[in-house]
């Protein structure tokens, strides 16, 4: 029922989609969608119906009130299937490196989503291995953080070994 609540209001107005919340940082639809929506089994559907329109398909490519772009918010927040998608309307989003955050293996990291760094690793092996602006790989994320799990550290691990002689433990 909501997908549908959604798409009936976007063909009224579609200028909806790139209405700021005032009152939340001035984020627009999809990043409240992406930050808020989670696992929502409805979330692959809403942010379908936001980006099919034509002209509004650069939404994948403006950042949210903290600086980062919607594939940035889905590593840590949502499914595979979301980054998936996020990742076919922008393919070259997934090399942005945040300040203060690092790339989406780095934001996927810290929030252990093995999935979408899996996913990651097949579209771009190199950014399993790469460094963050302050010179972290995401190994250094991945096994200087004491919550970690054994079996998560062995899973990132297992995607590009090479990169574990180069931790910096903070």
């Amino acid at each position: 029922m909501a997908p549908n609540i959604l798409r009936a209001f976007i063909e009224i107005d579609p200028d909806l989609i790139e209405i700021r919340n005032e009152k939340q940082n001035n984020e627009l639809p999809i990043h409240r969608c992406i930050r808020y929506g989670g696992e929502n089994p409805n979330m692959l559907e809403f942010l379908k119906i936001l980006l099919l329109i034509r002209s509004h398909q650069d939404l994948v490519n403006i950042p949210s009130s903290e600086g980062l772009l919607p594939i940035h918010l889905a590593a840590s927040r949502c499914t595979v299937e979301v980054f998936q998608m996020l990742y076919e309307y922008s393919p070259s989003s997934i090399n942005v490196i945040i300040p203060g955050r690092g790339s989406v293996a780095h934001i996927a990291a810290s929030k252990q989503k093995l999935d979408i760094l899996k996913y990651i690793h097949t579209i771009n092996p190199e950014l399993i291995l790469i460094a963050d602006n302050d010179g972290f790989t995401l190994f250094s994320w991945t096994v200087a953080r004491q919550d970690r799990d054994c079996d998560f550290i062995k899973a990132v691990y297992a995607l590009g070994p090479t990169a574990i002689s180069e931790v910096q433990f903070y």
